[in-house]
């Protein structure tokens, strides 16, 4: 089973893919240590994140969040508005972590971040009993 996490970063895609400790530092066909199997495509640009896995409407809406969040932890204000914004921010990451579940199946895992806690867009009971 695959693990992918749903979490904003700055620069990033707003999707991580979730490793365990043996995959890490034990998958021979591993080049580097971050994580990430280079793409080229026309022989020099790198091929989207994820692309190989989720159609671009899925990625267009997690990169549109991932930049949200960026602008939500730079805002110079704190107050109930940004608060506010969070809660409903929070909430986006749950629909897309549903939706990115479902386009990915019952291979992956699909988790989001919120708050610092990871939650689980399906229960791992559910996949030992696909409905």
């Amino acid at each position: 089973m695959q693990r992918a996490l749903i979490d904003y970063d700055f620069g990033a895609s707003g999707i991580w893919i979730v490793t365990s400790h043996e995959e890490t530092f034990w998958t021979p066909e591993r080049t580097d240590v971050s994580g990430w199997r280079r793409s080229v495509v026309n022989g020099t640009k790198r091929a989207r994140p994820w692309s190989e896995h989720l159609s671009n409407p899925p990625l267009d809406e997690l990169q549109r969040w991932n930049d949200w969040g960026c602008t939500l932890a730079t805002s110079p204000i704190e107050s109930h508005a940004i608060d506010a914004g969070w809660d409903t921010f929070y909430q986006d990451a749950r629909g897309l972590a549903g939706d990115v579940q479902s386009e990915l199946g019952l291979h992956w895992q699909v988790l989001w971040a919120e708050n610092g806690a990871w939650n689980f867009a399906r229960s791992p009971r559910q996949f030992d009993n696909p409905e």
